[in-house]
């Protein structure tokens, strides 16, 4: 799958970009005790850290489908939102199908 990444506090108006362009987001399920974890990575090559590094759970966090490709949650944890914009409404999709 492949997003450009963003970001916003509670009282942010707009979006903050967190990558210069789409990044290939890697998906990667934790079946725990607790239920199912999903660690999402999104990485620009270009920067040796990650634009994205998030914990999520499953059960426990609600995803919200703004448009075709833009998909958002909140981050308790971070006191923060992310958003991520699809290079493709079927990325998307096949994003949300994991919290479905």
């Amino acid at each position: 799958l492949w997003a450009e990444v963003f970001t916003a506090s509670d009282n942010d108006e707009a979006w903050r970009r967190l990558s210069d362009d789409v990044v290939p987001l890697n998906i990667t399920a934790d079946h725990g005790r607790c239920g199912l974890l999903l660690r999402l990575e999104a990485k620009d090559n270009r920067r040796s850290e990650p634009v994205l590094l998030a914990d999520v759970d499953q059960r426990a966090t609600r995803m919200f489908q703004a448009t075709d490709c833009f998909v958002y949650w909140k981050d308790e944890e971070r006191k923060c939102n992310y958003g991520l914009n699809f290079a493709a409404s079927g990325d998307a999709e096949k994003f949300m199908d994991c919290f479905a």
